[in-house]
């Protein structure tokens, strides 16, 4: 696997919030306007990535697991961040340093945690 397929990015967290929001892919993909198959292959890579399924499938809705709702929790707070929710990510001056909070004890199904404070590493040049 190439190191590029490992990593989160911005458009995989906001498909990932969007189905989170909807409970279902074919409304993600709507709202999102690109088909449902491109929302489950985006989803499938997610969940390679932080290695743990996020979603339960019950019927035609999908639900968040326990990881899924730790990831849904800082989804949240790096789109909005990265101002993503209403348009595209672009920092209105450098950033200089990044304080990163983590918690003594990871709740379970958090560890993909590691992977956001890497991608955050990345994505702000030193």
């Amino acid at each position: 696997m190439s190191r590029m397929e490992n990593k989160l990015n911005l458009h995989q967290l906001q498909i990932f919030r969007t189905v989170a929001k909807h409970s279902s892919f074919s409304r993600a993909a709507d709202e999102l306007i690109i088909s449902q198959p491109a929302i489950s292959i985006y989803v499938k890579q997610l969940e390679k990535t932080v290695g743990t399924p996020l979603f339960e499938k019950v019927g035609r809705q999908v639900f968040l697991t326990e990881a899924g709702h730790c990831l849904n929790d800082y989804c949240e707070r790096i789109l909005l961040y990265c101002g993503k929710r209403s348009r595209p990510w672009k920092l209105s001056k450098p950033v200089k340093m990044v304080r990163c909070v983590w918690p003594q004890i990871p709740r379970p199904g958090c560890m993909w945690s590691l992977a956001t404070l890497v991608f955050f590493a990345e994505l702000i040049p030193r």
